[in-house]
């Protein structure tokens, strides 16, 4: 499965702009059988929409999972959203109580699914930077996995857990970016450097708004 920018879905031969494109991202062993497939037309399109989970019913109708709301599938935590959606339901009767439940519930996993996917998907500067540091940060710590994985999860909805992980990507990506500016004698272009530094604090800033205020 991979992501293609919707910008990119209007080329006209798709499949073969895969694999010029995106082979070389690919470990070396999967990288024939991918080609392989994409000239071969066995490629499966599937629209992907990101949309904000806010509306869960109306009068005597109900809605659970994606009906209600959808994440980037990167995170894979849309059908254990939806089970908890189901699961909610059959607890709180009346549609404003499960709205109210699960619009608490959702917020974090909501938040940090949107945060990494434009991590994970940014060619800008400041989403390489934050990605080097989640990467550095999981590999280190298997409690930051598992951290991570419980806020996907909404098994812990605590929006500060949610910021305090980021707080603590986004010190680390700015420590390597002053190492970089100092080693390479950035400081001595000052603009260039508060550019750089301003634009990280930007890009964490709209990650951690984005957890909201609950």
């Amino acid at each position: 499965c991979v992501d293609v920018p919707a910008e990119f879905c209007k080329h006209p031969e798709l499949n073969g702009f895969l694999a010029a494109r995106y082979e070389e991202f690919l470990p070396a062993d999967w990288r024939e059988p991918f080609v392989a497939a994409c000239l071969s037309n066995q490629v499966v399109w599937a629209k992907n929409e990101s949309e904000p989970r806010e509306t869960y019913g109306l009068e005597n109708v109900r809605l659970a999972g994606d009906a209600v709301g959808c994440l980037h599938p990167i995170t894979a935590c849309g059908m254990t959203l939806g089970f908890q959606d189901a699961a909610a339901m059959v607890e709180h009767t009346e549609l404003d109580e499960y709205a109210a439940v699960r619009r608490a519930a959702c917020r974090v996993p909501q938040a940090l699914s949107s945060s990494l996917y434009a991590a994970l998907s940014g060619g800008d500067e400041s989403s390489a930077m934050i990605r080097r540091s989640i990467y550095h940060r999981w590999r280190r710590s298997a409690a930051s996995r598992r951290e991570t994985m419980e806020l996907l999860c909404a098994e812990e909805t605590n929006v500060w857990r949610y910021r305090r992980i980021f707080f603590g990507i986004g010190a680390l990506g700015m420590q390597t970016m002053l190492r970089e500016i100092i080693t390479s004698q950035g400081w001595r272009h000052p603009t260039t450097a508060v550019g750089r530094i301003g634009r990280q604090l930007r890009w964490l800033d709209d990650r951690l708004v984005a957890g909201g205020a609950g």
